[in-house]
């Protein structure tokens, strides 16, 4: 008999242990590597909302500009690693960045876990309306 009240209190105590823990329990924060204004802090920003509306918790979006990105990428990699602080980044402070600069403080391999790929961001090359090509062709043959 004794035997058995000690295994149900220590599965008390794991069940109650684990139910103390939810997560989240806290406020989470996500890290814009970029300035506010740009496109990846825009982004954030709505998945911020969307998250916290979802999670019934505080998201909050902290931007940490500097280095292409590696400023804030690092202080993720190095930061706790418990779920509270995430990182909305863009392909150039994972893909080219570890090979444009020696140690960029972090490894994009080993220090990071994909959780969704949010969105895509297309990017056009423009000229001057008054400039006489109107289609990359033409650019080309005009120089």
């Amino acid at each position: 008999m004794n035997r058995l009240l000690q295994l149900a209190f220590v599965t008390c105590y794991f069940v109650l242990s684990g139910l103390a823990v939810a997560y989240p329990n806290k406020p989470i924060t996500i890290i814009v590597p970029q300035a506010p204004g740009g496109t990846n802090d825009i982004v954030g920003r709505v998945v911020a909302q969307r998250l916290g509306e979802q999670m019934k918790t505080s998201v909050i979006v902290e931007n940490r500009p500097g280095a292409g990105g590696n400023i804030g990428t690092q202080f993720v990699a190095n930061g706790p690693k418990d779920g509270y602080t995430l990182l909305m980044t863009i392909s150039s402070a994972q893909a080219i960045n570890p090979a444009l600069y020696k140690n960029p403080g972090f490894d994009p391999v080993n220090d990071f876990v994909p959780l969704a790929m949010i969105g895509s961001v297309s990017n056009v090359l423009v000229v001057n309306p008054n400039f006489p090509a109107k289609k990359l062709r033409g650019f080309l043959k005009a120089s």
